[in-house]
């Protein structure tokens, strides 16, 4: 029997299930009511539609704001800090707030290994870019944010450049793993603040640009401050990128 007929057979015998509430997924149309890109093979409709997506944001850092921030129908909504302070990248997007029940999928995708959840999250990361307004050209390429090779042989993987990697193929832009290095081992920012934060990621990273870009987005997978995505921004610029963008799959709140 070959794959496709064995793959049929597992299918028929043990029904796919929603990863949040283990409803069957055969014969209830879920995907046909969820976006595409298989999403529905692994969440029920009503579990998509619990997640928090991040319908308000701001333009520049995605972090989540109140629907009526600089009016409900803007798509250039910018939070007080980057009117103050702009960051060091032009443009961010990220599907969703860093809330349950997505909290708890990423923790087991980035800390369990469960690596089921990455088709899952670029799906839904695909879904929701193609509904936000284009932000002018593409980049040259997709820069996943590099894990130091100590945090790289814990883990095993870089969840970042396994999402970078689905779109990069779905979205046919190139991804470029050789130029940015970490070259600093820093402790886990869990639990410090937004100062300390800035403080243990300085001179975290190396960047090259070996192919002389001018325009590049950082993946990552949770931007929490926005230190690390700053930081790596810095070292873009310094090497002369002239526009830096950050697609995060989630965007954690202020309080956080």
């Amino acid at each position: 029997m070959n794959r496709t007929g064995c793959n049929g057979w597992l299918g028929f015998l043990f029904p796919p299930a929603c990863v949040l509430c283990g409803e069957s997924l055969r014969g209830n149309h879920t995907e046909d009511r969820l976006a595409a890109h298989s999403v529905g093979q692994y969440l029920c409709a009503g579990c998509h539609g619990d997640l928090p997506f991040n319908q308000y944001a701001c333009s520049r850092c995605a972090i989540p704001l109140p629907a009526d921030y600089a009016g409900n129908h803007s798509q250039h909504r910018v939070c007080a800090d980057c009117l103050q302070q702009p960051p060091p990248f032009h443009y961010s997007i990220s599907a969703f707030v860093y809330g349950q029940p997505l909290e708890w999928m990423v923790q087991q995708f980035k800390f369990n290994a469960q690596l089921m959840y990455a088709p899952l999250f670029t799906g839904l990361w695909l879904d929701y870019l193609q509904r936000q307004p284009k932000p002018g050209a593409l980049p040259e390429a997709l820069l996943p944010m590099p894990l130091h090779p100590a945090r790289l042989r814990q883990r095993g993987f870089n969840q970042s450049l396994m999402l970078a990697a689905g779109l990069s193929k779905a979205l046919r832009i190139p991804l470029n793993t050789r130029d940015a290095r970490r070259i600093r081992d820093t402790p886990h920012q869990t639990g410090k603040t937004a100062v300390q934060r800035r403080r243990n990621i300085r001179g975290a990273f190396e960047f090259v640009n070996t192919a002389d870009y001018r325009h590049l987005v950082i993946v990552d997978d949770v931007v929490t401050t926005g230190s690390s995505v700053s930081e790596l921004a810095r070292q873009l610029k310094r090497a002369g990128v002239q526009r830096v963008d950050v697609w995060s799959l989630a965007r954690a709140g202020k309080s956080r």
